[in-house]
């Protein structure tokens, strides 16, 4: 039986290119994947079962304009289309790693992303695939053979939600446009933050955070 197999790789940058009609695009770009590493899950990934996986999803996905991903990890391996931050449009192999570059599009959590990078927060992307992971001779839980590659999503160090959080609630303007078709939520949001005292404003902020994500994750 498979099961949704992540890593997460944090080595990511912000890159902005602007059209000749001076239209900005906000893209990521980084290392989106790496064979033969010991990543963050303590897992492998043996070059050829990932080269596989990597040439199967950038012949059906990122040559098609349908590499999209979603902001935060889902469990599933189901992409939600209601959830979707980013394209991929350019995938290609350097070394053992796989070199990645996204754009970020103009969706609810596109615009949220954009606020967090360019708040200054560290993004990262993270791969989602449906596989199975054995112990190989040297004690290592490697990815087996067979590896389909569904998603590469953007994801942050949740070891540091507090800068997360701080990035969001500066773009509040950004934010709120973002979840502009809820705006009972909306406002309840607004009225919770101006009615705050300095004092408990950092846990008011944590908490329009968590509203902010439950919306997002459908929850």
């Amino acid at each position: 039986m498979s099961n949704l197999i992540e890593s997460i790789y944090d080595d990511v940058e912000l890159v902005t290119e602007s059209t000749s009609a001076g239209k900005k695009f906000h893209y990521i770009h980084g290392i989106f994947a790496q064979a033969d590493v010991v990543n963050g899950n303590k897992r492998i990934y043996p070059e050829k079962v990932l080269d596989e996986s990597m040439n199967d999803y950038i012949k059906n996905y990122v040559s098609k304009s349908r590499a999209v991903g979603e902001l935060i990890h889902p469990s599933e391996t189901k992409i939600g289309l209601d959830r979707v931050s980013h394209l991929i449009t350019e995938m290609r192999k350097d070394g053992k790693n796989y070199i990645g570059k996204a754009r970020i599009l103009n969706t609810p959590t596109g615009k949220i992303t954009q606020a967090l990078l360019e708040g200054g927060v560290k993004l990262g992307v993270s791969t989602r695939a449906d596989g199975k992971v054995v112990q190989n001779s040297r004690g290592l839980n490697e990815v087996a053979p067979g590896l389909g590659m569904k998603a590469i999503d953007i994801v942050y160090n949740p070891s540091a939600p507090d800068a997360l959080v701080d990035s969001i609630m500066e773009s509040v303007d950004t934010v709120m446009d973002a979840l502009s078709e809820d705006m009972m939520l909306v406002e309840s949001i607004r009225a919770d933050i101006r009615k705050t005292s300095s004092k408990e404003l950092q846990e008011a902020k944590l908490k329009a955070f968590k509203q902010i994500m439950e919306h997002l994750a459908g929850k």
